[in-house]
């Protein structure tokens, strides 16, 4: 069918451009030639059984029935994309593969309305780079992971409770065994320290355990604070606010 079709485009237009009359006709494909061949022409349309069925009444179709349809048809996945990308300023591929299935675009949208104050794009990350995946290996993630639940675990990263490492953590346990987010942290012990009492105190006592890498920092080796940002994240167990370690720790290293 589709051999034939693209011959007679290419048939039909070489008449015309020759100024030639495409005859209202029948033609039957000849496979074996590749050509299509005249069976039997037709001249009138009622041939073609083309008249009005008198059982079949005029159909009116007003305006104000199609403006109706139209506003009762669901959004379309390619609408809801655009109305993503516009309304939450996400770039627009990533409102693509968010609307690829209409379950995750709910998902998503009402997670994105109950983590009030939290940037979309920061939700959208979170389903693109770790929920999608997930839910390859655990198919019912977006059954056992309620919107609700990826907002609070957001907002805990917002208020510097835990970090991305540890929600990502709690989400993967809550897919896998369906336990509320505050079991977890407190069986895990994921509370992040955020004290910044207790923070430079780990500081102050790593540059005076290391004092020739201090010396070092302080004559132009930048790369060594990244050694200081893991020995202070070390000796807190892993579970200090990076953001607050950096902080102090910029201060302490000037001197």
């Amino acid at each position: 069918v589709e051999r034939a079709i693209e011959y007679e485009v290419k048939r039909q237009e070489a008449l015309i451009l020759d100024g030639k009359p495409v005859v209202q006709e029948t033609r039957l494909w000849n496979a074996d030639k590749g050509v299509s061949e005249p069976m039997r022409s037709k001249e009138e349309a009622n041939d073609y059984r083309y008249f009005p069925d008198p059982d079949l009444l005029p159909l009116i179709v007003e305006e104000a029935w199609v403006e109706k349809l139209r506003k009762e048809q669901p959004e379309l996945a390619y609408e809801k994309a655009e109305r993503f990308a516009r309304d939450y300023a996400i770039p627009a591929y990533d409102a693509e593969v968010l609307t690829a299935e209409k379950s995750v675009a709910q998902h998503w949208e009402a997670a994105v309305k109950l983590a009030q104050g939290i940037e979309p794009k920061k939700l959208s990350n979170l389903y693109m780079t770790h929920l999608l995946k997930l839910q390859k290996d655990v198919p019912e993630t977006f059954d056992r992971i309620k919107s609700a639940t990826v907002a609070e675990v957001l907002k805990m990263t917002e208020a510097g409770d835990i970090s991305l490492g540890m929600a990502k953590e709690i989400l993967d346990e809550v897919a896998t065994t369906g336990k509320a987010v505050a079991d977890i942290v407190e069986e895990k012990g994921m509370k992040q320290v955020s004290d910044t009492g207790a923070i430079e105190a780990v500081v102050d006592k790593v540059l005076a355990d290391n004092p020739k890498n201090l010396a070092d920092y302080r004559s132009g080796k930048d790369k060594l604070f990244g050694f200081f940002v893991g020995q202070t994240m070390k000796a807190l167990g892993g579970k200090a606010n990076p953001k607050v370690v950096n902080d102090i720790l910029i201060k302490k290293l000037k001197g």
